[in-house]
């Protein structure tokens, strides 16, 4: 009996065991499934929710982000520009120590997960220990990041969002710390997510462009779109030094076109080959349905390819370039590709190479030239037909950039002006010896009134005695005068830049390049000259960057101070001076220009 007893206890004993261990089981299990990232939704970045400013936290508003930037920073973190990073901005130059701290107001007590999104370049191309990279904490204690992993990246312009700890935000304020172990990252955001499905009322959305219909060509690069699978990388051959490499089937890129109105317009393609001998097949879509275009066999260099006639819609548009086969780099996507005019611009330069040449002429190349080539051996009947192509009507000023070898005398007995077939009467405007072939001047010639479409404007040679650099239109004297549209030469390229006034800078990566800016005013005046740029360095002044001419009056610029902007996304105004403009065209050239400022635009009150 008492050995019965016995094992009916030890039954018992072993079921209350197993109770408890199954309880203190099920328990941990659901602890840790709270704490996994699989019980946390995930979210394409469209869906995220901007609160940099705010730096606040709420479980109902969905996935939420926090630029690295505009949070507390070591000293020596920098703000550097990142094309292709989230606000174009991302943290760099981390020393082991360096911290970056985010302190978030949370609207209630709840668990959220917590995300990086980085760039880190490895060697061996694979993922590593968080742990091995940074230090973390929360509320001022330690926090194991166990298992989180951070993803290997292609390079600094590949952004990875990474998932690190669950942590629990009580209400109010909560304090996140990064502590580096190395120069080995560079951070774009951190992303806070409760395991609810919501989403945000008010999300970023995906990365848009806009299309103006009345504007001339516009140019669409790789890294204003959403990717897919291709990256961004540095390419010295593209319009703006970087494109999107695509090497795997199926890689794609979508352009979110913002359209005004309904419209259609000419759109035109710029790729080149990866691999000699390996021509790739792609497909390219407008709001998914499939574009029908000439497949042109690419090359290693940089072609414009045209598209045909695309029909946007009023409101969003998507316009998406898919990889089927093969590896090519992808610069640019044109839309009114068939559009040379833009009203809204001060000045536009059409080069005399470009020009249709009938019975004599001769491209030749000229390094003193706008765009290193000029046309000469023109002879008496040879006949040069510029195609201007405008969506408005439109009153301009024109010049002609030549070099001529004669008399004085009254332009009209050198060349006839025909502007779409009917004669312009130059009689008035008097051409002058230039003092050899390769000594150009600019010729006014007055005012021409364009039509709406294609306008030809021809110069018919009676003589024969000239050579043609270029043609300038001009609209009357601005205020403003936007770098971008300046004179380049081949050490400036123009970049996007979000903050800009026309979200476009000029920067320059070769030492001693120049930047022109032509400015036409009827009558003689005297205006101060205003810079706005962007400057991350040490303060020194303005003749440390550049020198500075007033049509041919050099300007002292030692003392101009030039400060630090802290980001590429700030802007300052440094004022230059008093300058003299003259009746007709001006120029004000900047020389010798050092790489490391970004110019927005000028402002001359």
């Amino acid at each position: 009996m008492n050995k019965k007893r016995n094992v009916y206890a030890l039954f018992t004993l072993i079921a209350t065991l197993f109770a408890m261990i199954s309880a203190s089981l099920i328990t941990i299990f659901a602890i840790l499934r709270s704490h996994s990232s699989n019980n946390y939704p995930t979210f394409s970045y469209e869906q995220y929710k901007d609160c940099s400013i705010s730096k606040k936290f709420d479980e109902n508003e969905g996935p939420q982000l926090y630029e690295a930037e505009e949070m507390v920073l070591s000293s020596q973190i920098r703000i550097e520009g990142n094309i292709y990073a989230s606000n174009k901005e991302a943290l760099g130059h981390f020393i082991k120590g360096e911290m970056i701290t985010l302190e978030v107001d949370s609207s209630s007590s709840v668990m959220a997960m917590v995300s990086l999104s980085c760039s880190y370049v490895s060697e061996s191309g694979r993922s590593v220990d968080a742990s091995s990279l940074f230090g973390f904490s929360f509320n001022d204690a330690a926090i194991d990041l166990g298992q989180a992993m951070i993803q290997a990246n292609f390079n600094h312009y590949d952004f990875k969002e990474n998932d690190l700890v669950p942590i629990h935000l009580f209400p109010g304020k909560n304090t996140l710390v990064f502590s580096s172990l190395g120069d080995y990252l560079m951070i774009d955001y951190v992303a806070l997510r409760s395991n609810t499905s919501n989403v945000s009322s008010s999300p970023i959305g995906p990365r848009k462009v806009v299309y103006e219909e009345c504007e001339s060509r516009q140019y669409y690069s790789s890294y204003l779109s959403q990717l897919n699978g291709p990256v961004i990388v540095s390419d010295e051959q593209a319009r703006e030094k970087h494109s999107a490499f695509f090497s795997n089937p199926y890689d794609s890129l979508t352009f979110y076109i913002d359209s005004s109105a309904a419209k259609d317009t000419q759109a035109g393609i710029i790729l080149r080959l990866a691999r000699e001998n390996m021509q790739p097949d792609f497909e390219i879509y407008l709001n998914n349905n499939l574009i029908d275009f000439k497949d042109d066999v690419l090359t290693s260099s940089y072609q414009e390819f045209t598209l045909g006639k695309l029909s946007l819609l009023q409101g969003e548009n998507t316009l998406t370039l898919r990889d089927i086969n093969g590896s090519f780099y992808f610069d640019c996507f044109i839309l009114n590709q068939d559009i040379s005019h833009s009203p809204s611009k001060h000045q536009e330069r059409y080069e005399a190479e470009k020009a249709n040449l009938t019975h004599g002429g001769q491209i030749t190349s000229y390094n003193k030239a706008s765009s290193y080539y000029v046309v000469n051996n023109i002879t008496i009947d040879s006949y040069v037909e510029f195609e201007i192509t405008s969506l408005v009507e439109d009153e301009v000023h024109l010049f002609i950039n030549l070099s001529y070898i004669g008399h004085s005398q009254a332009s009209d007995n050198v060349f006839q002006l025909l502007l779409n077939g009917k004669e312009i009467d130059t009689s008035m405007y008097e051409i002058t010896n230039t003092g050899g072939y390769s000594n150009y001047t600019n010729l006014y010639l007055g005012k021409i009134h364009l039509s709406i479409g294609k306008n030809t404007l021809g110069l018919f040679s009676f003589t024969g005695n000239y050579n043609l650099d270029y043609l300038d239109l001009f609209h009357d004297g601005s205020s403003q005068l936007e770098a971008e549209d300046g004179i380049l030469d081949k050490g400036n390229y123009v970049e996007m830049n979000q903050k800009a006034s026309h979200q476009k800078v000029v920067s320059n990566n070769i030492n001693n390049s120049t930047l022109t800016m032509d400015l036409f005013v009827l009558d003689k005046r005297k205006v101060n000259l205003e810079m706005v740029f962007s400057y991350i360095g040490k303060d020194t002044d303005l003749s440390s960057f550049f020198t500075l001419r007033n049509n041919t009056s050099l300007i002292n610029i030692n003392d101009v101070e030039l400060k630090s902007t802290i980001r590429v996304s700030h802007y300052a105004k440094v004022v230059i001076g008093e300058i003299n403009l003259e009746q007709g065209l001006n120029q004000i050239i900047l020389s010798n220009l050092k790489s490391g400022l970004m110019i927005d635009q000028f402002i001359l009150n």
